[in-house]
């Protein structure tokens, strides 16, 4: 298998960078993360009914957004793409698929570092094995990705388990993901590494895990509520939110305006950084399609 450089393990600084320092503080919320969200309205000039969109990951600007999609006939062959956008209140452009990092495999849950310099992804490009989680690296965000590689340190030693859905938090300093590796709670449980000087390490299963299905895990940007999708209590997103960084999650509640208008499952993938708005996908009318829903401050 190919590993990773230690030097290009970093998510957050890529191999060379020109683009601009990364601040590491806490980010700033305006919207109570407690507050309801309105009515999911699909995403405009993605929301398509010929193919299937979905895990949708945007720029801290929400003027770029990563998404994988597939045919509704294919629709075990996901690639990734990226559109484009000149501000929130405008349709996005054509989609672009990302021909440096798709393969003749499937390329799911992209997930861009805060600088646009690293690429997490899921891929099951690897023949006989599991699912595993592959990193693209940049020098500038005007080039695109390279070759990815495969995130050697973060997937588990056994090639045969699956390890998904990664989520990169907005200071860089966690990557949240999904594995069925040992020792777990349920069927799919969600994991998270912390950095350690070059690398990622420390692996954590995170103890809001059920003994169903948890997958999907979204982090807001101070680090301070997380959203995931789980099986229990009959499906949907879930929410938990925290006082502190170092203080455990508490047990998740149902979001329930992000269940209830469909009757598809419905999953959230990414938070603006002020938490006003979260994006998804749900699949209420035979495709899977892109999603925004919006509170106020």
């Amino acid at each position: 298998m190919v590993k990773l450089t230690p030097l290009c393990l970093l998510a957050s600084i890529g191999c060379g960078s020109d683009a601009p320092a990364i601040d590491a503080s806490p980010a700033a919320v305006a919207c109570d993360p407690a507050a309801r969200f309105g009515p999911p309205v699909p995403i405009q000039g993605l929301a398509t009914k010929e193919r299937h969109e979905t895990f949708p990951r945007l720029s801290a600007d929400e003027l770029t957004i990563y998404f994988a999609s597939a045919t509704l006939v294919n629709d075990s062959d996901y690639d990734l793409y990226l559109a484009k956008r000149a501000s929130l209140t405008e349709p996005f452009g054509a989609p672009i698929p990302l021909t440096t990092v798709n393969s003749t495999a499937s390329e799911s849950s992209p997930s861009v570092s805060s600088d646009g310099l690293s690429l997490w992804f899921t891929s099951d490009r690897a023949p006989d094995e599991g699912q595993h989680l592959y990193l693209a690296t940049r020098t500038s965000t005007s080039d695109e990705f390279g070759a990815p590689t495969l995130a050697s340190t973060v997937n588990a030693s056994d090639s045969s388990v699956n390890d998904l859905d990664p989520f990169i938090s907005a200071d860089n300093n966690e990557l949240w993901f999904v594995s069925n590796r040992t020792p777990g709670v349920g069927a799919s449980d969600i994991w998270y590494a912390t950095r350690t000087g070059i690398a990622f390490s420390a692996m954590n299963v995170e103890p809001l895990n059920s003994p169903l299905i948890d997958v999907n895990p979204l982090l807001s940007a101070d680090g301070l509520t997380i959203y995931f999708f789980s099986v229990r209590a009959g499906g949907g997103v879930v929410r938990s939110h925290r006082n502190r960084v170092d203080d455990p999650f508490p047990p998740p509640t149902s979001v329930d305006e992000l269940n209830e208008p469909t009757t598809a499952p419905t999953k959230a993938t990414w938070l603006s950084p002020d938490g006003c708005r979260i994006y998804g996908a749900t699949q209420d009318t035979g495709s899977l399609d892109i999603y925004v829903a919006t509170r106020s401050p």
